[in-house]
This record gives structure tokens, sequence and C-alpha cells, in this order.
């Protein structure tokens, strides 16, 4: 029997017609499991494209990232990061540098270039006092803190005595002030009630007014001598305190001994502290999406080699990176849940198309007395299989796009409005449910891979010793 592949489609489809209640069961229990899936990737793809859109509105579309690489076998620190930022079209703007030490001397120590956040200055620079540093406050001003917190009265003579505002940098809506710590959390942009988008929402947290000033380093020498006095202050605290305590000690303790060799260390020890510093590179990209996969590390060849990663990269000013880190984290999980589905369709279609074959067994007989090899019989039947996940794809994208169209109705309007609210935007960004990535290819793959899958799990049942056993039995 030379069978044309004409024939095996005919034969294959006939099949479907033939065993139209299993054929039902393939198909819907296909498409109940996959279009779930397809669904919630098109509303993950669409949620994220639309919290980094709005994330960015503030800033005009534009992404600042505090990045570094650390020096490694790989290569140097410098060349890594500029090779990076030619390949996702970012460019370095300047730096910023943190300075950790005493809370009490060390309360704002965030300092950035003044190149890095030219669209922020609203003030000219040389138009500063002498005595103040000019620095950029949160917009919409910065959020007081309760008296009773520790560092109140150095908070509020930084602000009065220290400080000129030159311009101010996006922050998103204050949260919930906790009055029993004086302290304010930070919001999150969650809808009310028990909506499925809060499993996400819940998880974005923005900075409010109550983020610290960023000093400005421009150039004068102020921000440079403010630091060091900090530390000049803070040694010379701890060398006083070091001393009250041995005055404690002798008081309570007359037989205490400590020479003076030992005193003259430990001051100098103390006299040679330097606070911790951490100092980035501002990447500043034009398009929010280079950033996202600048920060992604699947191209590092400490990635490839399951080595740890050699590089920081965050946003500043937005919460962009941390969207797409979470909606990273999501998809891992989705990756898992889609090789669980997979394995449970291929079970159950498996088992129905298993029935199939013993109800065909005096067919499957037919083509063999006809001359039909057995590869001919695979190909009948993998066509038949294969046309039901096609069949399955459809239904999927059917309830894929219901999915879609009811999280629409229910929640876009509500988010749209929570969104412009949490970003403090002039109007309503657009809001989408729907979007399209590598992800959606992914499942439909998926979903052909049940066919050979369900074939290999019950090529057995083809055989001549099978089908005659078959045979014996429905005599």
């Amino acid at each position: 029997m030379g069978l044309k592949f004409s024939d095996a489609l005919r034969l294959s489809w006939s099949n479907i017609g033939e065993h139209k209640v299993r054929s039902a069961i393939v198909i819907l229990t296909i498409s109940i499991i996959f279009g779930l899936l397809m669904g919630i990737n098109f509303v993950l793809r669409g949620l994220e494209t639309t919290l980094i859109d709005a994330s960015v509105i503030p800033t005009g579309g534009k992404v600042y990232l505090e990045t570094k690489f650390s020096n490694n076998h790989y290569g140097k620190a410098e060349e890594r990061l500029a090779e990076r930022l030619q390949k996702y079209h970012g460019q370095a703007v300047g730096t910023y540098t943190t300075y950790q030490g005493p809370a009490e001397n060390f309360l704002y120590t965030k300092v950035i270039s003044a190149s890095a956040v030219q669209d922020f200055i609203t003030t000219d620079l040389s138009q500063v006092p002498n005595d103040k540093i000019p620095a950029l406050i949160p917009e919409g001003g910065l959020e007081e803190m309760s008296p009773e917190y520790s560092s109140y009265e150095a908070h509020q003579s930084f602000i009065r005595d220290k400080i000129y505002i030159v311009g101010y940098f996006p922050a998103t809506e204050e949260g919930e002030y906790n009055e029993e710590y004086g302290i304010t959390y930070a919001s999150k942009p969650t809808l009310p009630g028990a909506n499925p988008l809060n499993l996400i929402l819940d998880n974005i947290y923005g900075s409010g007014h109550s983020t610290d000033p960023i000093l400005i380093d421009d150039g004068s020498g102020k921000t440079t001598s403010y630091i060091e006095n900090m530390i000049a202050e803070t040694r010379t605290q701890a060398i006083a305190a070091y001393d009250a305590s041995i005055q404690d000690f002798l008081r309570e303790d007359p037989d205490f001994a400590i020479t003076d060799e030992e005193i003259r260390d430990e001051h100098e020890y103390l006299n040679s502290w330097e606070p911790d510093t951490y100092t980035y590179t501002i990447a500043l990209f034009d398009n929010p999406y280079d950033a996202v996969a600048f920060t992604a590390p699947y191209d590092t060849p400490e990635y490839a080699n399951f080595e740890s990663v050699s590089f920081t990269a965050q946003s500043i000013f937005t919460n962009t990176t941390s969207i797409s880190d979470l909606f990273r984290s999501f998809r891992f999980m989705l990756n898992f849940l889609q090789i669980v589905l997979l394995v449970t369709a291929v079970i159950i279609t498996a088992f129905t198309f298993a029935h199939i074959i013993d109800q065909d067994a005096a067919t499957v007989a037919l083509y063999r007395s006809m001359g039909a090899t057995t590869g001919n019989i695979y190909l009948i039947y993998f066509l038949y299989i294969l046309e039901l996940c096609f069949l399955a794809i459809f239904t999927s994208l059917l309830i894929a796009l219901i999915i879609v169209l009811t999280m629409t109705f229910t929640s876009a309007t509500a988010l749209g409005e929570r969104l412009q609210a949490f970003y403090l935007l002039d109007s309503v960004p657009k809001v989408t449910f729907l979007g399209l990535d590598v992800n959606f290819f992914i499942v439909i793959l998926t979903i052909l891979l049940v066919a050979p899958l369900t074939l290999a799990t019950t090529h057995r049942r083809f055989s001549g010793k099978h089908i005659a056993r078959k045979l014996k039995e429905d005599r």
C-alpha cells in the first residue's frame, strides 16, 4: 500500500468524525489547560508593559540606572560596562555615591553628579548660595518626620540650614502612616477588593515623599567638603565617646589598667575611620525596554557558567527595573507550571488516544492487510493527534481572549485611575491586558508537543500482537 501524504491526511481527519466524543475530550482538555495559561501570559505581558510605560511617564520615557560591574576573570569592570551600555543603547552620564555611617551624622549622604540629573534641575547652579549644598528633593516636597523620630532635630536642621533645592525628582504617592513607629510605609498600586491583579500589584512599591534629598556634586567642592566634615565630626565624636568610656571604667574600677600607648593606638584607629562608600555609574536609557534588557543577566558569561553574576543594575527615580524583576520571577513560576500542564495534558490525551486505537483495532488490521507499513499507520494517527492539537490551539485562543476581555471590562478603568494616583500623573495612562511575547509561542509549541509525546507513549498499541489480542477480545 503506497500511502500518499494526502491520503494519510484524509484518513486522519476522518478519525475526528468517527470519534467525536473522544476527540472533543482531547480538544477540551488541552484547551482548558493551555487556554488558561495562554490567557495568564497575555494578561501578564499586557500588565507588565502597562506598568513599565506608566512608571517612566514622569521621566519623559527615560530610565536612569545605577549600575556597576565587578572585576573578575571575564574582564575589567569599566570595559564590560561600556560594552554592555553600547549593546543596549545606554550612556554613562555620571556617578551616584552613597556613604554609610552613624545615623546622627550621616543623615543625608546620597551624592549624584550634576551631569546625570540635568533633566530635573530647574535652578541655575551658579545661583546656589555659598553656604548651601544644591540638592534634589522628591516631587511634591519632603515628608515631615515625626517629632518622636530619633533624627528629627538633625533632619529639620539639615533641611533648614544645609541644602538649597534646585529641582525635583519623580516620586509616588504617600503610603500609609504608622503613628506607633512614626514612619510612612511605601505605597502600592493595589486595587480594592480581592482583585487577582493584586497578586502582582501588592509586590510593587513606590517611593513617596519620604525619600531623602539627593545632594548634587556640581564641581564646586561644596558637597565634598560636607562629606569630609561629616567624616571628621564622626571621628571626633568616636574619640570623645571612647575617652568617656575609659573614664567610666576608671570610676567604677580604680584598678582598671590601660596604658597611654593603648589609648593612642585606639585614637589613631578611630581617627582613620572611613564610611562605607558605594559608587555606581549612572546609565541613561531613552527606551525603558532597553534598560530592562540591560538588567537581565541571561547573556552574561557568568550566567551561562552558573556563576554569580558580577554586575548590579537598578533604576533610580522610577521603579521600572523592579517591575521587570518581579515579572521575571512570575514567568519563572509559569514555566514550571507549563511543564506540569504539559505532562498532565499528555497523560490525559494518551489515555484517551489509547482507547481510540483499541476501538480502531479492526481498522488498523485492515490497513496492514492492504500493505500499510507501521510508519504509514503512525503517520495517520500522528496527523490525527496533531489536528486535534491545532483545533485545541484555536479553542485555547478563544479562552485566552475571553480572559483578556473579562480583565479589561472589570479592571482596566480602575487600574488606570489607580496608576494615575500612584505615579502622580496628570492624566490616566493607557492600560492593556493583551500583550504578546515569546511566551505565547512557547505555549503554542508546548501544545504541539502533545502530539509526538502522546504517540511515543502509545506506540506499542499499534503492534501486530496488541491489535490481534484486541480483535480476539472484541469477537
